[in-house]
This record gives structure tokens, C-alpha cells and sequence, in this order.
């Protein structure tokens, strides 16, 4: 079981599910919590900021899978950095900004966040593995 978790590509998948599931979850916030926060004659004062920021983080995430699976280390650390800020979405939206259930976008926005908390823990663990295996080949290579 370690030696499948450890593979790039198990990493690659993962985080990918758990990059569509994030994008899932940022089109619900833009649907539901974006009115709550927003004024109707307001110049988006949250809409715009959140925007920006999820630009960068996609960016770098598709660049981080693009990389990872051309065998890249870097790749593999973009990666796991994605997935963590996604898992510490899903577990504060969890446990704090909307506990479970949520009303907002209920059903769906639930199974979302459990889904991005157990899918990117996977990935999180899956892209440390590789990140792990890779350095020890590399420390028996020049060892």
C-alpha cells in the first residue's frame, strides 16, 4: 500500500481530485457566501480580493501538477503546498465558518468540504511520500 502511495503519479491524481473539488468549493462561495458578504451597491469588496488570491493559488497548482508529472521535485512541493491550504479550508469550514451540517448550499457544500478534507489528506500524505522516496533514492545514489 505505501509503495502505490508513494508513486508521483498517485500524487498527481489525488491532488487533481482534490483541485476539482477546490474549484467546486470556491464556485459555491462565489453563489452563496458571496452575497452574504457583499453590498448590493458594494464594488466587491470580498468578490475581488478572492479572486485574485484563487488565481495565484490555481496557477500555481496546475503548474505544480504540470511539474510533478514531468518528474519534477518542485512540482511535488507546489503541490503539497496547495493541498494544505485546501485541507486547511475544509477543516475551518468544518469546524468553524459553516460546521456540519451547513445550511449553506446544504447539501453540497458538506459533502464538498468532507470530500476536499479526506481526498487532500491523501494527497498531502501521498505527495510526502514521494517527496520522501525521491530524496532517499537520491541520498543511496550518492551514498
Amino acid at each position: 500500500m505505501s509503495n502505490w502511495l508513494q508513486r508521483t503519479g498517485t500524487a498527481v491524481t489525488l491532488s487533481t481530485v482534490t483541485l476539482l473539488l477546490f474549484l467546486e468549493r470556491i464556485a459555491l462561495d462565489f453563489r452563496y457566501v458571496s452575497l452574504e458578504f457583499e453590498a448590493v451597491d458594494a464594488v466587491m469588496p470580498f468578490t475581488a480580493p478572492y479572486v485574485v488570491v484563487t488565481f495565484f493559488i490555481f496557477g500555481a497548482w496546475i503548474w505544480g501538477l504540470l511539474a510533478a508529472g514531468q518528474g519534477r521535485r518542485g512540482g511535488l512541493i507546489a503541490m503539497l503546498v496547495c493541498n494544505l491550504i485546501a485541507l486547511a479550508l475544509g477543516v475551518s469550514t468544518v469546524l468553524f465558518l459553516c460546521p456540519t451540517p451547513c445550511q449553506t448550499g446544504a447539501p453540497l457544500a458538506d459533502i464538498i468540504d468532507w470530500g476536499i478534507v479526506a481526498v487532500g489528506l491523501g494527497a498531502i500524505v501521498s505527495a510526502g511520500m514521494a517527496l520522501w522516496g525521491r530524496r532517499s533514492l537520491q541520498a543511496a545514489r550518492q551514498g
